[in-house]
C-alpha cells in the first residue's frame, strides 16, 4: 500500500477524529 492510499484512509477517519486531520494537513 501506498503513503497515498494511508493518507486518504487518515483524511476520511479524520471525519471522526480530527487528530486524523491534523495528520491529513501535516502530509
Amino acid at each position: 500500500m501506498t503513503r497515498y492510499f494511508i493518507k486518504r484512509m487518515l483524511c476520511g477517519l479524520g471525519t471522526f477524529l480530527w487528530y486524523y486531520v491534523n495528520i491529513c494537513f501535516l502530509y
